[in-house]
């Protein structure tokens, strides 16, 4: 069954994974982001990993355009099975 998002309640928020191209400390580069929970941010062969979870696409999207006007390249998005 297709839901409407009339259908989507806030709290039925959905995790994603972020791969980006060369190491990114999200710290250094004070840029905000808007999620419902702490996120996992990890380097790993020369990538930086990030597992957020958002409560909309509108959310994600933000996060993404954010991602580009700093000038990185992004390899991944992906996402997540629900728990």
């Amino acid at each position: 069954m297709i839901k409407s998002a009339d259908d989507y309640k806030q709290s039925e928020s959905v995790a994603y994974e972020m791969i980006i191209q060369s190491w990114f400390n999200i710290v250094e580069s004070e840029m905000t982001v808007e999620v419902l929970e702490p996120g996992v941010i990890y380097t790993a062969s020369g990538e930086t990993h990030i597992r957020l979870r958002f409560r909309d696409q509108a959310a994600l999207i933000g996060f993404l355009r954010k991602i580009h006007q700093l000038g990185l390249k992004l390899i991944k998005v992906e996402r997540l099975p629900t728990a």
